[in-house]
């Protein structure tokens, strides 16, 4: 359980950052090409509001599906839901990990 919950923590971490590079790209606050130029990259991902990205994180799919938004907002909805997995995938790693010490 405890090799389970370690693989859990790290897709959790990958989907995390990928989100937040996504969800930041749409914002308009992480450039289009993140990996060129990574300190603007990390300068974009502290100017994300976190408020805007829990909220969009309740109308992620229907904002990703929607035929009226644009492509940033495509962007940052699947971004938000990405972080959102990543944020289950973090509880879920907790929780191997309390089975595993039982």
């Amino acid at each position: 359980m405890v090799g389970l919950g370690v693989v859990l923590l790290v897709l959790a971490v990958v989907a995390v950052v990928i989100g937040l590079v996504l969800f930041g790209n749409g914002a308009g606050a992480v450039p289009d090409r993140p990996m060129g130029d990574t300190t603007a990259t990390r300068r974009g991902l502290s100017r994300i509001v976190w408020s805007d990205l829990f909220a969009t994180m309740k109308t992620s799919i229907k904002g990703a599906v929607s035929s009226e938004a644009g492509q940033a907002q495509r962007k940052a909805s699947l971004g938000a839901f990405i972080v959102l997995a990543g944020l289950i995938l973090v509880v879920l790693a907790i929780l191997s990990f309390l089975a595993a010490l039982v």
